[in-house]
């Protein structure tokens, strides 16, 4: 009898033991056992989802994409109830805490539904989307370090929780696939990115006040463009290289003759023979892991680049999206040149002139520059753009979204435009018309002293 009362009473210590201790679980045990567990974005969209029964070598389950994409892994951490995220490749991603994913400044990207904590609310959620047939997990590399954990910031991240795990920025390298480009042809400067703006956006163009003649230090010529010297200049003839050229003197070497004879020679019946070209002088297409990598592309007018992923953020849906692409398309139009006077260009030689260069040709042209975030891979939308197929309503990009930035007139202000049909008008006519010639897209630089080619920092031979 007595010893009945001790089983008895044993047992209802080990039945109150466990249930105390599966009180104390943390949140990714009771993930394990509501396992699969959706991510959802700051949209209240559930964009991935862990499954914890998926998983091997000691990790703790396995993150996925609706379509069956395997995009990241969890792996033992050593914050409390925490788990690091890696990317199959062994780059360290982020945290899982408490059911918030956290990006690698410690703002959240994503969290599991049920989450209210500042600015997190998951608490009522979209429909989660039917799951599609997981992929083969990649193999996985060896793990990075995992930094030291920031302080974890319940704000959501500039991230997107699709960009989170579909597009890591680490180690972008940007690598142009192009199919037309003639720039090998010439040692001219590209200027056609530096000093644009975007309409509608604080990012006001500013196009230096340049023309033939117009006289620079060699540290500030094809970049700033200022601190000109104007000294007085000897007359120079001008050449526009119209199928018929016209050609006119300019007495004076200033802004203001330059730009009458420019409207001189528009009007003149040399013009008349002068046909916009049709095809483009440079088209070409890069792969993008994120839209954090547009500044990348822009390196010489980082602004612009900066103001392009807000604009890409802002308008593109990212879900269901598995390639980011950037393009450039280059239309270069007519070329204004001078001959050099035999006895300099200068009446008065300035005390500095070895250190002076004057812009001798100048180029106008219109430029296009787009994103393009498909359903396809990378490698589709390249063949699909070298067979024009971009061009085709029903075409594999069909269903893609584009934002285009055109270009095409002195004030160098970019127009916003958002349709294949956009892009298809600006490469059948890049030229709106005949009397919009375009903006310098192209100079090239002559020192003053010798006439020797500008090239940076490299000098050339005589010409």
């Amino acid at each position: 009898m007595k010893a009945d009362v001790i089983k008895k009473v044993f047992l209802i210590v080990f039945v109150a033991s466990t249930l105390f201790f599966v009180g104390c679980k943390s949140d990714e045990e009771d993930d394990k056992i509501e396992a699969p567990v959706a991510l959802y974005n700051k949209n209240k969209e559930s964009i991935a989802y862990i499954d914890y029964e998926d998983e091997d070598d000691n990790d703790l389950g396995t993150i996925y994409m609706y379509d069956g994409t395997p995009v990241a892994y969890l792996y033992e951490s050593a914050i409390n109830e925490g788990a690091n995220i890696y990317s199959f490749n062994g780059v360290f991603m982020g945290w899982y805490v408490n059911g918030i994913v956290f990006d690698i400044e410690g703002y959240a990207v994503g969290a599991k539904q049920g989450i209210l904590r500042m600015e997190i609310n998951t608490n009522i959620t979209q429909p989660e989307p039917p799951k599609i047939t997981k992929g083969i997990k990649p193999v996985k590399f060896p793990r990075s370090v995992q930094p030291v954990c920031p302080l974890l910031n319940y704000y959501w991240s500039e991230t997107s929780l699709s960009d989170f795990f579909l597009f890591s920025p680490e180690k972008f390298l940007l690598q142009w696939d192009s199919f037309i480009d003639n720039s090998a042809e010439t040692t001219d400067i590209f200027i056609g990115t530096k000093y644009l703006g975007i309409q509608g956006w604080p990012l006001v163009a500013n196009p230096p006040y340049i023309y033939i003649g117009a006289t620079f230090p060699k540290n500030t010529f094809a970049s700033s463009f200022d601190r000109e010297v104007k000294g007085n200049k000897r007359p120079v003839e001008l050449t526009f290289n119209f199928p018929t050229p016209y050609t006119t003197s300019m007495e004076e070497v200033k802004g203001t003759d330059y730009l009458k004879k420019l409207k001189e020679a528009m009007s003149s019946e040399e013009y008349k023979s002068y046909t916009p070209p049709t095809r483009p002088y440079i088209a070409k297409l890069a792969k993008l892991n994120s839209l954090v990598n547009l500044d990348s592309c822009f390196s010489e007018n980082k602004n612009f680049g900066n103001t392009f992923e807000l604009i890409a953020k802002q308008e593109i849906e990212m879900q269901n999206v598995k390639s980011l692409s950037v393009g450039e398309i280059v239309f270069k139009g007519f070329t204004v040149s001078m001959e050099a006077p035999s006895n300099g260009l200068f009446v008065d030689t300035p005390t500095n002139l070895s250190d002076l260069v004057y812009i001798r040709t100048l180029t106008y042209g219109v430029t296009a520059y787009f994103v393009i975030a498909s359903e396809h891979s990378y490698q589709d939308v390249l063949t699909a753009f070298k067979g024009d197929d971009y061009k085709n309503p029903e075409g594999i990009l069909h269903k893609s979204q584009i934002i285009l930035l055109t270009v095409s007139d002195v004030n160098q202000e970019a127009t916003i435009k958002s349709s294949f049909d956009d892009l298809k008008e600006f490469v059948n006519k890049p030229f709106s018309n005949k009397e919009a010639y375009g903006y310098p897209i192209f100079c090239k630089g002559f020192y003053a002293e010798d006439n020797r080619v500008f090239n940076g920092d490299n000098e050339i031979s005589n010409d």
